[in-house]
């Protein structure tokens, strides 16, 4: 067949395509004809050329251009070079003519394309190396068509043959200052800032001249920006934000030197209702990037205080009816939030409160609405901060919650939510005034309140504990109702109410058990689209309601819940599977082995979601209509969330099951170490976190016995422990040296201090394997003290984007920063612990890090954090600490003399492990520490100053009971007793009186009525008053007592009363 005869039949074929009358069956036969007889002839390709080049519809010209760049591409570029040599010169020398002859500008643009994949096969083969220079003369021809044809052409090479344009970086930024400047043409400009756009990828850090180059183009950009705006081009701005998006994220910097400029710019773009909502859209989007990126410039530049005001004004505006898509206002807030969780809030929550008071008081209900809400989103990065004032604020949102504006009451609702994730103590106290005020929203005669209140009352519920007990009949009758009548909004977050008040009054709830379990299983039968969503949360609560009502009440509805939530699964919605496997971990952890018959029946299927394919698309990647479109790649959020909560499900699975689930084991292991790489955080933290819970699983099957610090291990692991714990602490060490968001960071560290806490040295005894050696290098203990370091020292990867403000000083810190550092510093500890005296070699490269946080001037989580994490790793270090005594008594005693009471606290028990661990003479400490104690034993304080106190007292008369006047010091420990906040301090206190007993201490046996009290006490609920060994230390005292007299004893029970006495004799017996 002929080139001629081939071009008649493709163009019969792509008529059918792209007649609207053709029907699907036409449509697919021709489709298939073209795959199978002609696109599999190399003629195929000059044929299409020739139908591109000639034919009069522009639609059939657009269809030939799209198909003949997926052939040249076909196999690689091999199925190009099965065309004829002479063919494919010919096209060469004629490609670019035609494209400048094409009158479509789609048309066109499909052409650049098409030379782009020609040229990425001919070059790499080292021909047609005279391109760049015919673009060259085209960028700078006469002819307007020949400029914007070649400016387009050389941005679309950069997407296919960047590497080969590297060498003509220089050139290229020179060319592109003449094109940019383009007086005919705004085409050629915008298509230049694109091409500038992605020339910015390869310019080296240290190409000091190129940055320069570019840094002058920076303003040309900005005109073409200027232009394309008031002209009212949307799509060619949209493109230019997007250019300036990019560039602003390179390590380059390359905006660098018009930052200010840039910042104030996008400020009027955003705040300009002449522009269309996208544009103030990207605008926003690009000042919060600024915000996470460029912190010192926006420091330096004092620009915080026109961002904010400028925010509050946006956040101020009216909103769409749909208010889940993007939109102006709703950037705005973000930006705010953005700021919050970026700078100090010292320099964040005075500014926007100043504008949140000014709009607040005024008779714009959009502006009293925009104020709530920018405050709102305060609360997360400014919470320590703005505590003290945390009532005034309440203030605030109490009153907006009865503003005579709907809008304004449903933000109320919003920020009393936010009040109650970031400040839960608080209130939880101030139930009696919140719970009326929520509930009169629930009626409110604007129905889009309902769902706002019903959300917040969810949030304020789940925290009340107890408190919940006296408005639970009428909550529950109300819920019932709502759950019956209500839209489908309402039933959704009604249903989670009921799971937030069944969490908060555990066994309390047995009595609307029947109901609500009744009521759920109808709604987890439910199989329509529109349904999932109420059936997904139905799911959810359905565990919370049976951790509340217990396994024994739950037991005979757990096949059918089961059974329901399986079936739940195939119709593989992300949301259903999600809460599904949520409610799996649930009942798992309740149950336990009970639970065993159905892992192999669920674990399969979580396995198989893990590993599932995600809703991955390319923008414009088959889209015949837009070749322009870049082939971004977009995600499923919700199939990713369904990922977090699957592997998350895993390894709580394994925890709760243990021996029925070890099959699983290395599938399971092998899925989480590659979804450590994944994109979404949550996913990242659910597999570390289901990782190490694997490790400390097979920990505990293999070895029961309680870990002694230190290293080398004092009882070797079995060789399964052994092998999954390298596997694992090497997959997680590697994700954590690599990871750059701060919160992931901080979830991981939490989640090693808690695998330190269960399995100890274990952890950390081995070393890299010899292909991972490179990331990490030597022991995993060495890399992971590293980390700690590169944390603590501002030079993590998580840290990467954060800069120090010169002007402010080091002090100053945002609270997500700080939170990264505080996990450190804690994690720190619970290495000391594991490690033992051998941490010593560590400690003296940690001490200053941390001990600089305890300055007068820091907040006080800093000071408190210093004081309390040497105090911790002091604890673990034993004798290790003996070298650093004198230095670290001295930074103790500061922290005693703090002005705060959680410092002191903290400090107590720092003084007290370092008596009782080092080795050196501390005799001349006694008094001095003796004389700073006597003032903390204050019963009225609301911190652990007392019982920590106590604890330091009792751990210096066991070291050196002869340097303590006991005479003076026992009354005040006993009168202190029992401990009501620290448990822990337990520990010492209790070896100290039981060893004081044994010596037959006269100031015990005179009050030892008062003694046995205490210990009746202990002994009661709570249960974990007392550790497993301190108990047992305090019944074989009492045994003792009872050897010793036995009829004097059973007096001295006698006198207890009833209740004390019984809790004695049945632990004695």
């Amino acid at each position: 067949m002929s080139i001629d005869q081939l071009q008649d039949v493709i163009i019969n074929l792509l008529q059918i395509i792209s007649n609207q009358k053709s029907s699907t069956e036409d449509i697919n036969k021709a489709a298939t004809t073209l795959a199978t007889e002609c696109f599999t002839l190399p003629l195929a390709i000059p044929s299409l050329i020739k139908i591109v080049s000639s034919h009069p519809s522009q639609h059939i010209r657009q269809l030939g251009s799209v198909e003949v760049r997926k052939l040249i591409q076909k196999n690689e570029g091999m199925f190009w070079e099965s065309v004829p040599v002479d063919i494919r010169e010919d096209i060469k020398a004629n490609i670019l003519n035609i494209s400048i002859l094409e009158e479509s500008t789609l048309v066109r643009h499909s052409l650049a394309h098409v030379i782009s994949a020609i040229a990425k096969n001919e070059l790499h083969l080292e021909r047609w190396s005279n391109l760049v220079e015919i673009l060259y003369n085209s960028c700078s021809s006469t002819e307007v068509i020949h400029r914007e044809m070649g400016v387009y052409i050389l941005y679309t090479l950069f997407e296919v043959i960047a590497d080969k344009l590297e060498s003509f970086l220089g050139h290229l930024l020179d060319l592109f200052s003449k094109t940019i400047h383009d007086h005919e043409s705004l085409l050629v400009g915008v298509t230049t800032v694109q091409a500038l756009g992605k020339l910015a990828d390869f310019i080296d850090l240290e190409d000091s001249q190129s940055i320069k180059k570019f840094q002058n183009l920076v303003p040309a950009m900005v005109s073409v920006l200027q232009k394309c705006l008031s002209v009212n081009d949307d799509e060619s701005t949209g493109k230019i934000l997007e250019v300036f998006d990019s560039i602003l994220l390179l390590e380059t910097p390359l905006l660098a030197k018009h930052f200010v400029d840039l910042i104030h710019l996008f400020l009027q773009i955003a705040l300009s209702h002449d522009h269309q909502e996208d544009i103030r859209i990207q605008s926003l989007t690009f000042l919060m990037w600024c915000i996470m990126s460029a912190r010192t410039k926006i420091g330096k530049a004092k620009l915080i205080p026109s961002i904010v005001s400028s925010m509050v004004v946006i956040a101020s505006e009216e909103e769409p009816d749909n208010r889940d898509e993007d939109y102006p206002a709703k950037l705005a807030v973000q930006v705010i939030n953005t700021l919050a969780l970026n700078f100090p809030p010292q320099q964040v929550f005075p500014e926007v409160m100043q504008q949140v008071m000014k709009f607040i008081q005024s008779s714009n209900a959009h502006e009293r609405k925009g104020a709530i809400l920018c405050l709102a989103v305060l609360f997360e990065g400014c919470a320590d901060y703005m505590r003290p004032n945390v009532n005034d604020i309440l203030q605030l949102v109490t009153h907006s919650l009865q503003d005579p504006d709907s809008k304004v009451r449903r933000a109320a609702c919003m920020a009393l939510g936010a009040l109650c994730d970031d400040f839960e103590d608080e209130m939880a106290a101030q139930h009696a005034v919140l719970l009326p005020l929520l509930f009169n929203l629930i009626n409110d005669s604007d129905t889009s309140v309902h769902p706002e209140a019903l959300s917040t009352l969810d949030v304020l519920i789940e925290r009340l504990g107890d408190d919940i007990l006296p408005y639970m009949q009428g909550v529950m009758d109300k819920f019932c109702v709502l759950l019956e009548i209500g839209t489908r909004k309402v039933q959704i977050t009604t249903t989670n109410c009921i799971g937030s008040v069944a969490f908060a009054a555990s066994q309390e709830f047995i009595p609307f058990f029947p109901g609500v379990i009744s009521r759920f299983t109808s709604i987890m039968m439910l199989n329509a689209l529109e349904d999932v969503s109420l059936r997904a949360v139905a799911t959810d609560a359905v565990g919370a309601v049976a951790t509340a009502v217990g396994k024994d009440v739950f037991r005979p509805h757990l096949p059918q819940i089961m059974e329901l939530a399986i079936q739940g699964m195939q119709l593989d919605q992300p949301q259903l599977n999600q809460c599904s496997y949520v409610l799996f971990g649930v009942l798992g952890r309740l149950f336990g082995d009970e639970f065993t018959p159905y892992v192999q029946v669920i674990v399969p299927h979580i396995l198989a979601s893990c590993k599932g394919e995600e809703d991955i698309f390319k923008a414009g990647e088959e889209d015949i209509g837009d070749e322009e479109q870049e082939n971004t790649p977009g995600f499923s959020t919700g199939v990713a969330q369904e990922k977090e909560s699957s592997i998350d499900t895993l390894g709580e699975l394994f925890e709760a099951t243990r021996l029925s689930f070890l099959p699983f084991v290395p599938e399971t292991i092998h899925t989480a170490i590659n979804l450590l790489q994944h994109y979404h955080d949550g996913v990242r933290i659910a597999a570390s976190g289901a990782l190490l819970k694997i490790f400390n699983t097979m920990y505990l099957i293999g070895d029961a016995d309680e870990w002694e610090p230190g290293l080398p291990l004092k009882k070797p692991l079995h060789e399964n422990v052994s092998s999954t714990g390298k596997l694992v602490i090497e997959a997680v060490l590697m994700l954590l040296a690599e990871e750059d968001d701060r919160y992931v960071v901080t979830q991981i560290l939490q989640q090693f201090s808690d695998t330190l806490k269960i399995t100890g040295p274990a952890a950390m005894y081995q070393e890299f394997s010899s292909e991972t050696a490179e990331n990490g290098g030597g022991s995993h203990l060495d890399a992971f003290a590293t980390q700690l370091l590169l944390i603590l020292q501002n030079e993590h990867p998580c840290q990467s984007l954060q800069d120090s403000y010169e002007e402010e000083g080091e002090d100053d810190i945002a609270e997500l920063d700080a939170l990264v550092i505080s996990a450190a510093a804690d994690t720190v500890g619970a290495l000391s612990a594991a490690i033992g005296s051998q941490f010593a070699k560590y400690f003296q490269e940690f001490f200053p890090l941390i001990s600089k946080l305890f300055k007068k001037n820091k907040p006080l989580a800093d000071r408190s954090l210093a004081i309390g994490s040497i105090a911790e790793i002091v604890d673990g270090l034993e004798s290790g600490v003996t070298p650093f005594t004198n230095d670290l008594f001295n930074f103790f005693m500061r922290g005693l003399q703090d002005p705060e009471d959680e410092v002191k606290s903290n400090a107590c028990f720092g003084i007290g492990a370092l008596i009782t661990n080092t080795t050196a003479d501390i005799t001349g400490m006694y008094d001095q520490v003796l004389v700073s104690l006597r003032p903390l034993f204050n019963p009225n304080s609301n911190t652990n100053m007392q019982d920590n106190a106590c604890g330091c007292v009792c751990r210096m008369i066991l070291k050196q009971p002869t340097l303590v006047p006991l005479d003076q010091a026992l009354p005040v420990i006993l009168s202190a007793l029992p401990l009501t906040k620290d448990y822990a301090e337990n520990r010492p206190i209790f070896k100290c009186l039981v060893q004081l007993l044994n010596d037959r201490n006269a100031i015990l046996l005179n009050d030892i009525l008062r003694v046995v009290q205490i210990f009746s006490s202990v002994l009661d609920k709570p249960e974990e008053q007392l550790d497993k060994s301190t108990r047992a230390l305090v019944i074989n005292a009492l045994k003792s007592l009872q050897a010793l007299d036995r009829t004097n004893f059973e007096a001295l029970v006698s006198q207890l009363g009833q209740e004390h006495a019984m809790i004695i004799i049945n632990s004695i017996n």
